[in-house]
């Protein structure tokens, strides 16, 4: 299999699939499962993290690799920042690592105090400043933490992290809220600049597994175990529409860069290897415009920066790139 792989490398080789839609549907083969996957603000590349502990990053239009990072043996659970130029690592140890995209370089790593050094959900300001950091104990609440910190690891405030962990985290595209979704259902909002709590909302039924803003700030998208999306209003905190059909848990979900669009996907509950749907919506309307079918639950979903193509992490060693239809 590593033979394949550095084969795979060398060459570049990308197979396209048949579709009716368009040519440029593409599926890359992997020399293990895709975990994460995000489009370089140019939308020239498409960066891929395996199982394997390597960072691809691939010329999509091209079909070529055009750099491979390998990570190091105590790195586990790497996660893509791209708008800030930067990618984590989880450490076997529990620490936090920064590593450049553009040459593969750490440029720090650092210590957090979590419980049992369990770091579980980990979530990065726009620009790179600030990083929000969830661990400890799942069978302890008290030592279920959320550390706010700066690129250093400076401590900046830390705050509960709910009942049963913080399930997602993400920052407003201002870097001046941080909204977290934990496993008791509960979604609060927190000021950055004070570290106070401005906002608890009580109203999902169950726990929600995503989050995402819209580039403007002006949506929270939030969905999880009850396949229901929940689109808010940053500006009063109420439900503003929903979206409804997706026919398994919802996992992921990304708004496309103008926020007329999102992509939603799945993961059985029965089953994590079980064939999910990824669907992209209009936001406006709240309708359905396509959808796909991946091999496994959806770890990861990234649209272009023109908002033309999405990519797909589904634990399969294979990354798929689907054009959206006008």
């Amino acid at each position: 299999m590593r033979t394949f792989f550095w084969s795979l490398v060398a060459t570049g080789a990308l197979v396209a699939t048949a579709s009716a839609a368009t040519a440029t549907d593409r599926t890359i083969p992997l020399e293990a499962a895709a975990t994460d996957v995000a489009f370089a603000p140019d939308g020239r590349s498409l960066y891929v993290v395996t199982a394997g502990r390597n960072l691809l990053q691939f010329d999509v239009a091209a079909g070529r690799v055009e750099r491979t990072y390998a990570l190091d043996n105590d790195e586990r659970r790497p996660g893509v920042q791209v708008a800030a130029g930067r990618f984590t690592t989880v450490t076997s140890a529990g620490a936090l690592r920064l590593r450049e995209l553009k040459n593969g370089n750490a440029v720090a790593t650092f210590s957090v105090p979590v419980a049992r050094a369990r770091i579980g959900t980990v979530a990065a300001a726009s620009d790179g400043s600030l990083l929000a950091i969830a661990g400890g104990d799942p069978a302890a609440a008290s030592a279920n933490i959320v550390h706010v910190v700066d690129r250093t690891g400076q401590p900046r405030f830390r705050f509960p992290a709910g009942i049963g962990a913080m399930a997602a985290m993400a920052f407003s595209p201002d870097g001046g809220t941080l909204v977290a979704a934990s496993f008791d259902a509960d979604i609060r909002i927190w000021d950055v600049r004070t570290g106070t709590l401005v906002h608890c909302l009580e109203e999902m039924p169950l726990a929600m597994f995503d989050l995402d803003f819209s580039r403007d700030g002006r949506l929270l998208a939030t969905a999880g175990a009850d396949q229901t999306i929940y689109l808010w209003d940053t500006k009063t905190w109420r439900i503003v529409r929903r979206l409804e059909g997706q026919p398994e848990t919802v996992r992921r979900l990304r708004f496309s860069p103008d926020g007329t669009r999102l992509v939603s996907g799945g993961m059985s509950a029965l089953d994590f290897e079980a064939p999910v749907k990824v669907i992209l919506w209009d936001v406006a309307s709240g309708r359905s415009l396509r959808t796909w079918e991946t091999a496994h639950r959806v770890n990861a979903l990234a649209f272009s920066s023109d908002g033309r193509q999405v990519a797909v992490a589904d634990g399969s060693k294979q990354a798929k790139v689907w054009a959206v239809p006008n």
